[in-house]
């Protein structure tokens, strides 16, 4: 018995579409010799190789993939600090840093008001 994508589709045409469950019998094609049972059989072991190996690649990429998240886990828990946050501490970080940005911009406007007045 051939499996449904081995019929040509002048056939699968005429006789409507083909229900894996159904059994059906493909008539001889002139020209065309029947497979033997050897043949038919080596078909279906290559089939069946080609699925576990497709199984044991599919085993591979998910095992790569878990590694990749394992390891980027471990750079983001190397990275990150044991420090906790404390935001009145930064609060008080960020208004110094403010402050001297603002002294700065400042004393720069009063150096370049004082060359200009001695022009």
């Amino acid at each position: 018995e051939e499996a449904p994508w081995e019929v040509p589709y002048s056939m699968r045409a005429r006789s409507g579409s083909i229900s894996p469950t159904q059994s059906h019998q493909r008539p001889q094609l002139p020209g065309r010799p029947q497979r033997s049972e050897s043949q038919k059989r080596r078909y279906q072991d290559l089939y069946e190789d080609h699925e576990i190996r497709l199984q044991k690649w599919q085993a591979k990429l998910e095992e790569k993939k878990r590694k990749e998240e394992e390891e980027v886990q471990k750079n983001i828990a190397n990275t990150c600090s044991p420090r906790n946050f404390s935001q009145h501490q930064f609060q008080s970080w960020y208004s110094e840093s403010m402050n001297k940005k603002q002294e700065g911009l400042v004393n720069r406007l009063e150096k370049k008001r004082s060359e200009a007045r001695i022009r």
